[in-house]
């Protein structure tokens, strides 16, 4: 009795050695998760920051925004902010495993509340329309130097241009651009003879002068050169009339 007592105390401290044993062999959920997160802060390295200014407009067009340059962490999908307008505020270069070199940007909505890194391949520069809308604006003021009946014919058009259409509308719409207006403006000076008429398309010239090709800026140089020496003969009219009816093709031609 003795002796199988002893055989089944043995026994037992076998069997709990042998479950020490495998459960101590078993890695826990927390460190799976720590070695995970360990081996993802080796797969993606950061090498370098640059800060960049923050102003230039751009737009999302897929991919993720994640919340670490190394790619870390809690991340969203850029697609759900393709209307956003994003500000990059930094420019991280991040190594792959793979060993290839990516450029992520950090970016912020005007408000700060969207935000995180993206691949700079997933960005589109957003369009600035500074210049168009300037150019509306100075076409305003030399269609209000016209005599009061061109002024009359024209200005609501000039006003009513968008800065997305601006040089030219495709015909798209019943939206007018400054190609167009210059038309209009070669018209009415054609109809009026008026000085002030015959003057506002040298305004509009000197507006756009040298903004074109190798091939329009000469065309344009030349019929202004017409146009100046004409000024003071009965030939002003035709010159004005050759000078708008060639700029407003080269607007036209604009992008």
């Amino acid at each position: 009795m003795y002796k199988a007592s002893k055989l089944a105390s043995i026994a037992l401290l076998s069997f709990t050695l042998g479950v020490t044993t495998i459960s101590t062999m078993q890695p826990s959920g927390t460190s799976i998760a720590m070695a995970k997160k360990r081996a993802h802060r080796q797969a993606n390295r950061v090498l370098s920051y640059t800060s960049l200014s923050g102003t230039t407009p751009y737009t999302a067009n897929g991919g993720k925004l994640y919340s670490s340059a190394s790619l870390s962490g809690k991340s969203r999908n850029a697609g759900n902010y393709l209307q956003t307008t994003l500000y990059a505020f930094k420019s991280a270069r991040v190594r792959k495993p793979t060993g290839k070199i990516a450029v992520y940007y950090y970016v912020e909505n005007s408000t700060g509340n969207i935000n995180g890194w993206i691949w700079r391949g997933n960005l589109s520069q957003k369009k600035s329309y500074d210049q168009e809308t300037a150019d509306i604006r100075a076409m305003i003021a030399i269609v209000r130097t016209m005599s009061p009946d061109s002024q009359d014919d024209i200005l609501d058009n000039v006003t009513n241009i968008s800065p997305k259409a601006a040089y030219n509308d495709g015909d798209t719409s019943d939206n007018w651009d400054i190609g167009s207006v210059i038309g209009q403006m070669r018209d009415d000076a054609d109809d009026s003879g008026d000085k002030a008429d015959i003057l506002a398309i040298e305004k509009a010239y000197n507006l756009f002068k040298g903004r074109f090709d190798t091939l329009n800026n000469n065309k344009l140089g030349a019929l202004h050169d017409r146009y100046v020496e004409a000024l003071n003969n009965d030939d002003a009219g035709d010159a004005a009339w050759n000078l708008a009816n060639t700029l407003s093709g080269a607007v036209f031609n604009m992008q």
